[in-house]
């Protein structure tokens, strides 16, 4: 497949708000029982929608939750309370008694072995799920050599796994997802095994392939680049639940809790005490006493702090500037005495590391003409945020 450019992805068509969702989950809960007989719950009253042509992301580290639910979908699990509806078509439902085995879901996995057949090879592997639902050998042929040819591999038709690099194995994979033209493919962190370059290159194939089969997707991922680089909507999970839904940009500048702030790149963060709450035109800030002093912050989703409160405020990197020592005419809770501790030259951009007071904060900027290290400069930061937990 030729390598696209992530700014060159075609957008995501827009949903249709009368159309019904693909995917419905309902309070869906798996518990897993351990050795010595304890009960623990892998999921918990875990609801969510997946809208035709969507592409969601279940983010969040291991242990989560997100494979977990993502073999619910597939009916690789049988979740021990809820419901699932796949195409206006009931798969399980713990009060009515159904269940349907994967098989009959008609929706697509990719696993993250890809779970190719040895013996077969790469035509046969393609044409497998195809003759599973019996379709006749005419059609079989025409649809392997289509999809062989928009992926690129067909070179590779007749050779064995094998014989493929990790790159080819991964596009053979998504060819057998595909090959059935499905309205649903899973994805079981296809990506995780390549090394970083191959990731880059086939992530973004992988969401203009979603774009241009309009299939929806559900994918489970644990790196949050992969996860802002493709989803239309990102799902992060923590402890078997849903803690945060939203856009890439959304979750990115507006993260709600230190959990989702630290897990979502890189980001600063201070327990403090609110001091004073005060508006400006539509926004509000709350001023908070850190360990860097007062910093004037806005309000996260969900935060709503009372003056004596305990909060915790934070900024990403990108959102502190490196000013001049003896520049110091912000706002209120905006700038700071600093040292450079550390300048690290990163091609596109410098990385600080620098001091305020006791406390080490990591700043980033455009500007790689690097300052010097231990130089004295005013840490300047408007974007600090007040988080709910």
């Amino acid at each position: 497949m030729v390598s696209i450019p992530a700014t060159e992805i075609s957008p995501a068509p827009a949903a249709d708000p009368k159309a019904r969702p693909r995917v419905v989950l309902t309070n869906v809960t798996k518990r897993f029982v351990r050795r010595d007989g304890t009960s623990v719950a892998a999921l918990h009253d875990v609801s969510l929608d997946v809208a035709a042509g969507e592409f969601v992301v279940l983010l969040g580290p291991s242990g989560c939750g997100k494979t977990t639910l993502l073999r619910c979908v597939a009916g690789l699990e049988r979740p021990d309370a809820g419901e699932i509806i796949l195409k206006n078509r009931t798969v399980f439902s713990a009060e009515r008694g159904t269940y349907l085995p994967p098989e009959e879901r008609d929706i697509s996995m990719m696993f993250q072995t890809y779970a190719l057949w040895p013996h077969m090879t790469v035509r046969k592997n393609i044409a497998y799920p195809l003759r599973a639902r019996k379709v006749n050998a005419e059609e079989t042929n025409a649809r392997v050599e289509r999809i062989m040819s928009v992926m690129e591999i067909k070179h590779l038709a007749d050779e064995y796994p094998a014989q493929l690099s990790g790159g080819q194995q991964q596009r053979v994979g998504l060819a057998r997802s595909l090959v059935t033209d499905p309205d649903v493919v899973v994805f079981d962190e296809p990506l995780s095994n390549l090394d970083a370059r191959v990731r880059k290159r086939l992530r973004v194939e992988v969401a203009q392939m979603q774009r241009d089969y309009g299939f929806s997707a559900i994918y489970v991922t644990h790196d949050q680049e992969e996860a802002m680089h493709i989803a239309d909507r990102i799902v992060m999970m923590q402890d078997g639940g849903l803690v945060r839904v939203g856009d890439s940009r959304s979750i990115y500048e507006r993260p709600q809790s230190r959990y989702v702030a630290g897990f979502i790149g890189s980001f600063n963060e201070f327990k403090g005490t609110a001091v004073e709450t005060y508006s400006e035109g539509s926004t509000t800030y709350v001023l908070v006493d850190t360990s860097i002093g007062i910093v004037r912050a806005t309000l996260g989703a969900g935060a709503d702090p009372a003056s004596g409160d305990e909060v915790w405020a934070g900024i990403r990197p990108e959102g502190l500037r490196l000013l001049p020592a003896s520049d110091a005419t912000g706002p209120r809770g905006t700038q700071w005495p600093a040292q450079v501790v550390r300048a690290t030259f990163l091609g596109t951009h410098m990385e600080y590391l620098v001091r305020v007071g006791e406390t080490v904060m990591e700043a980033w900027s455009g500007d790689t003409a690097a300052l010097p290290e231990g130089s004295n400069v005013t840490l300047s930061g408007l974007d600090f945020v007040v988080l709910t937990r």
